[in-house]
């Protein structure tokens, strides 16, 4: 996933990036640990860093391949 991004913006471009359904993007965010947040108080744009993203795929593969 190494890459020259700052960030990914909205949940279409951040679950594109860890290969789930956006539909299904809070279900991973509240239950999963996923880690995109949204800005400020009222924003409605999902953000993630990339290096976040990375480490949470490398923990979700070492949990479901007990590694």
């Amino acid at each position: 996933m190494t890459n020259d991004r700052l960030v990914y913006r909205g949940a279409k471009e951040i679950c594109a990036a860890v290969g789930i359904n956006h539909k299904q993007m809070l279900h991973y965010v509240k239950k999963e640990g996923l880690p995109a947040f949204k800005l400020g108080g009222n924003s409605k744009i999902w953000i993630a860093l990339p290096e976040d993203l990375e480490k949470w795929i490398h923990e979700q593969r070492d949990k479901y391949l007990k590694k």
